[in-house]
Formats: C-alpha cells, sequence, structure tokens
C-alpha cells in the first residue's frame, strides 16, 4: 500500500527536489470540497504536490483566474502520470464517488500502491473498492460548512485564503481499512483539522448531526425571514440581519459553553432562558404552521438543557412548559 514517506527525494515538476514527508495528492472533483482541499495542501509551509481533476472547461478558467501555489496542477482527465499520487481524494457527490473510482482505474491513473480517500460523510469507503486494483480505501470527511471558495473569496480577491479557512480548526471523521487510516489522518492534519475515527455502524448518526445544525439552520433562517416580512421588513434588510445573529448567538455559545463543565445553556439567550412565558406565547402566536411546530419543538429542548442547569424555578418551568403546550 502507499506511504506518506517517500525512500528518497524525488524531483518535482519544478526541478526541485521533493521533500520525502510530503505525500502527492490527487484530488478528483473541483466543487467547494475538492477545491478547498487541493488549496489547502498545496499551500502554507507544508504544501505537498496537488493534482486537481477538473473536467468543466469554465470552472477551471475561473479557477485560474486566480493566484495559485505553484504546487498545484489543474488538469481535465487523469492520465498514467497519475500513479504517481500517493493519495487519490474523491471530491464528488456521494452518488457519483463509486463513478468517479471506476473513472480513475479505468484511465489507467490508479496504482495498487494508492490509498484512495473519499470526502463524504455519510458514504461507506466501500464504494470506492474496485475489484482490480488493490488500492487501500478511507473516507476523511470534514465537519465544516464550505462555501464555494470563488464565491467566498469575491471580496478579497484572496481564493487560497477562502478556501482554507473552513478547513482550519475542522473536525475531521475518519474510517476505512487499517492501512488508509494513517494517511486520512496525515489529510486531516495537513489540512489544519482535529481528525477522529467514527465507526462505520455510526457514520450516519455522526452525518444527522452535521445536518441538523449546518442545515436546518438555513431553515431556522428562513423561519425568520417570513416573520420579519410579517412587519415590513424587506428580504435584502431582514437576511444580513438574521445572518449577523445567528453568528453572534453562535459567539455567545462559543464563549460561554466550551470550557470544561459548562453546558449550551450558558451561552443561551432569550424567552426559554429567561422563563418568559408570556413571550413565548407572543412568539407562537406570531408563527404559522411549520414555523411554529419547530419553535414550540426546539423550545422544548432548550427548557430541557436550561432546567438541567438549575437555570429557572420549577414555578417558570411550569409557566413556559403551558405555553408551549397550548395550541390554542
Amino acid at each position: 500500500m502507499a506511504s506518506t514517506v517517500c525512500p528518497d527525494p524525488v524531483p518535482t515538476r519544478m526541478g526541485e527536489m521533493r521533500s520525502p514527508d510530503q505525500p502527492r495528492v490527487a484530488v478528483v472533483g473541483a466543487g467547494r470540497a475538492g477545491l478547498a482541499v487541493a488549496l489547502g495542501l498545496s499551500s502554507g509551509p507544508g504544501a505537498c504536490d496537488v493534482t486537481l481533476v477538473c473536467r468543466s472547461a469554465d470552472r477551471r478558467a475561473q479557477i485560474q483566474r486566480h493566484t495559485l501555489p505553484e504546487t498545484l496542477t489543474i488538469i481535465q482527465t487523469p492520465s498514467q502520470a497519475q500513479t504517481l499520487a500517493d493519495i487519490v481524494a474523491f471530491a464528488t457527490a456521494d452518488r457519483d464517488l463509486t463513478k468517479a473510482a471506476t473513472q480513475w482505474e479505468n484511465s489507467r491513473a490508479a496504482s495498487d500502491r494508492q490509498v484512495w480517500l473519499h470526502l463524504s460523510g455519510a458514504a461507506s469507503p466501500e464504494v470506492l473498492r474496485s475489484g482490480s486494483v488493490a488500492a487501500a480505501v478511507g473516507s476523511c470527511h470534514p465537519l465544516a460548512a464550505i462555501p464555494d471558495p470563488l464565491v467566498a473569496a469575491r471580496n478579497t480577491g484572496d481564493l487560497v485564503a477562502a478556501a482554507t479557512a473552513p478547513l482550519d480548526g475542522a473536525f475531521f471523521a475518519l474510517a476505512g481499512d487499517d492501512s488508509a487510516l494513517p494517511h486520512a489522518h496525515w489529510l486531516a492534519t495537513a489540512l489544519g483539522g482535529s481528525p477522529h475515527v467514527v465507526p462505520l455502524g455510526r457514520r450516519m448518526a455522526y452525518h444527522g448531526a452535521a445536518a441538523v445544525v449546518a442545515n436546518d439552520l438555513v431553515a431556522l433562517l428562513a423561519i425568520g425571514e417570513r416573520l420579519c416580512a410579517q412587519c415590513e421588513l424587506p428580504s435584502a434588510v431582514a437576511r444580513p440581519a438574521l445572518v449577523h445573529l445567528a453568528r453572534t448567538a453562535l459567539d455567545a455559545v462559543t464563549a460561554a459553553s466550551l470550557a470544561p463543565g459548562a453546558s449550551l445553556a450558558d451561552g443561551l439567550t432569550g424567552a426559554v432562558g429567561r422563563g418568559d412565558a408570556a413571550t413565548l406565547t407572543g412568539h407562537l402566536e406570531a408563527l404559522s404552521g411549520g414555523g411554529r411546530d419547530v419553535h414550540r419543538q426546539l423550545s422544548m429542548i432548550l427548557l430541557e438543557l436550561v432546567m438541567d442547569v438549575g437555570g429557572l424555578s420549577q414555578e417558570q418551568a411550569t409557566h413556559v412548559r403551558r405555553a408551549l403546550d397550548s395550541r390554542d
């Protein structure tokens, strides 16, 4: 199997000598995650040689308008030259992973000594398993919301900074063959992340946590925007205001609840934390349909958190429950 340690320095395409402890990496797919990973690995003091496979001519052109690391090469299709890659990171949609691995194999870019990793949080590494190539397989999923680096860089023009910021400090969930895990660990660490093995049988619970926190937040913002529309605030005003509120709320939770022994409730603001049943009743009256049900259920969970740390008296909690249970 491939090793992240090369026995001898190898000349790079620039004619320089490559450090023996830096693997060559091929990233298949130049979408959000693929571009972010490729730029992260090919930049900074620990940069290694990265080949990014980008089939879209338009996206390649957009990427190449920016200043890119010298150790990054962008190609349209893989060829036998990519057999030199030690790690192949597949950064496609889950439904396309098997197809991408098959295309890699059929392009003659595959080698038995490679380690194939995908960046999915839900898919099994087995979707990469080849019938004719003995590559070890694994997964290395960053628990981060990664915007399209090309979009994120519009204000600053710094594509590398925009791409790498979400990965720095991120949790990475690893799984796969024993011989693939060290390479997945290296990949996560090289991107500034914190690698942890998550058992395959528990991946859906892990991925569900990611979906609730990242995706459901967007639904909550949409509910908030509809409420703002009731008070005649246009979306152009309400949306940035609500996003700012979400960001500062997260900052408050971060500041108050990440210390040992702290609770998420320690960073909570609002009616439930104060035991303000009257305000909760008003919120529920303003909401309609699914939004009302969502707010009621989430407020019940918040009440449990607050009660666990003794944040309300029994009398206050009773009033809050009555307000949340009311169907009028």
